[in-house]
């Protein structure tokens, strides 16, 4: 399901990110990583045509049904309300992998696990590895990934906002790539199913 659109950059991986981990460029929706703001007081627009804009890609941020179900039960307000709608993902959306983001207070911004340097430590204790957007390939890594974060001790722990697992997807994939260098566009179908 469709929670909204997010104007959004490419990343370039910071010097406190885990260079053996991941890649120079990142696809994702935290504005702490691209800087871009999403929204109008809200981590992203419910209006496509409103996240389009020079020099970023709009990515679809969607969540799987039972995540959806959750975000709802944790979090409310007009910015949800494409998700609470059920509404569909786009139908040209391309899907670049899983997200797991923390969603801050009633949607005012998203955060990343990235935010947090887990990478490095994810690959070693999980066996997962971000892919070559950064992201996790399938939902099943993604929810590892929180269940993970969420049982780290106290002095370690992320950030406290409501951490989620998040399927990005690019709209209208294979137009001018105008958000600069990074990977290549993606070739999966979207599918937000568990794995």
């Amino acid at each position: 399901m469709l929670g909204g659109y997010a104007a959004a950059p490419r990343a370039i991986r910071r010097q406190w990110q885990d260079a053996a981990t991941l890649p120079p460029w990142l696809v994702t929706a935290s504005e702490c990583l691209t800087g871009a703001e999403h929204g109008s007081g809200a981590a992203w627009y419910t209006d496509r045509a409103e996240a389009a804009g020079p020099g970023t890609t709009v990515l679809a941020v969607g969540f799987d049904a039972e995540d959806a179900a959750d975000l709802l039960r944790e979090v409310t307000g007009d910015p949800l309300r494409l998700l609470a709608a059920g509404t569909a993902m786009p139908d040209d959306a391309r899907l670049w992998g899983f997200e797991v983001v923390g969603v801050e207070g009633r949607l005012a911004s998203l955060h990343s696990w990235l935010c947090h340097g887990y990478e490095a430590e994810v690959a070693s204790e999980l066996g997962i590895r971000p892919n070559t957007c950064g992201l996790l390939d399938t939902h099943e890594q993604a929810s590892q990934v929180v269940e993970w974060m969420l049982e780290l001790p106290a002095e370690q722990a992320p950030a406290p906002v409501y951490w989620t697992v998040a399927a990005l997807a690019e709209c209208g994939a294979g137009g001018s790539g105008a958000a600069g260098p990074g990977p290549a566009q993606p070739s999966r179908s979207l599918s937000l199913k568990r794995a």
